[in-house]
């Protein structure tokens, strides 16, 4: 028999503190996202960790070294830009994070031919940081209540969303805008019934920035029948 020797390091660590953008004060509790940092715009997520500490800091330890980008978000926060660090193979890296205040954005969500409310649509933004494991949600989420209506809070400043309901396509509407702690809406969104079973639509950048600032809707969207997007 043949005995292998299979000799592990400790990887790398990576430290910070998470701080309101504004105030300078401690941010708890927040999670931690750790994507690989390559040449191309592809970013794979090596790990991600939440934290409650009231300090708020944080310590993650065996990351491969490497070039990564970090990410953080928190409860009632625009997720963080990414802040670029270099994990050593030994010894630490630092990446603090400052979050901005996340915006608001409210909405209807109606059948595209009836126009009736859709009571339970899902409406969520869409991003890569949706494949975190994570105690608090990473990106903003809402689900529309009998009327149709919906909340979202926590947004970037720029964000696309997708909105779903039983028995109609999917819809992604991109390119929406909302300044850092800023609202915008109410706006009314639409989605289609199926004719032969649900599938997913994707829309151009048919936006609405903010109150009297509308550009042109997405492919096959009539003006003042679906503002966001």
């Amino acid at each position: 028999a043949m005995d292998v020797l299979v000799e592990l390091g400790t990887g790398g660590r990576l430290r910070g503190c998470v701080r309101d953008a504004a105030s300078g004060s401690a941010v708890a509790p927040f999670t931690v996202l750790v994507f690989e940092r390559r040449a191309s715009l592809f970013r794979p997520l090596q790990g991600s960790r939440s934290f409650v500490d009231a300090s708020g800091c944080y310590t993650l330890d065996d990351l491969l070294p490497g070039p990564v980008a970090v990410v953080v978000s928190a409860p009632g926060y625009a997720p963080s830009a990414e802040v670029p660090a270099e994990v050593p193979a030994s010894g630490e890296a630092v990446a603090d994070a400052a979050l901005p205040r996340g915006g608001r954005l409210t909405g209807v969500v109606l059948d595209a031919e009836t126009r009736a409310p859709l009571g339970g649509a899902r409406i969520s933004v869409e991003g890569s940081l949706s494949e975190a494991a994570s105690t608090f949600p990473v990106l903003a989420e809402a689900v529309a209540d009998g009327q149709g209506r919906f909340t979202l809070d926590a947004l970037p400043r720029r964000f696309s969303l997708s909105a779903a309901a039983r028995g109609h396509h999917a819809r992604v509407m991109g390119g929406l805008e909302v300044p850092p702690g800023g609202e915008t809406g109410p706006r009314n969104g639409t989605v289609d019934p199926p004719p032969q079973g649900p599938k997913r639509e994707q829309e151009g950048n048919g936006v609405v920035g903010g109150p009297g600032h509308a550009r042109a809707p997405g492919p096959g969207v009539q003006d003042g029948d679906h503002d966001l997007g």
